[in-house]
């Protein structure tokens, strides 16, 4: 009695391509987090508006970001 194989070829191809978009996602996710740090302290550094931070909370802000 002869086993037949549980996944073809053409999805374990598929599996590979799902595993490797899931990674790359993971890294555009950080490389956006780290981005958007840099964004939001240019536009709150010493604002006039509401929502204003300083110097030492702005370096707060961008030594937090790698932690998570």
């Amino acid at each position: 009695m002869k086993l037949k194989p549980h996944f073809t070829a053409k999805s374990n191809v598929l599996f590979q391509i799902l595993a490797n978009v899931a990674a790359n996602l993971l890294v555009l996710d950080l490389c956006m987090a780290i981005a958007f740090t840099t964004i939001l302290i240019a536009a709150t550094l010493n604002a006039k508006d509401d929502l204003s931070i300083d110097e030492h909370q702005a370096s707060w802000l961008g030594k937090i970001t790698p932690v998570f």
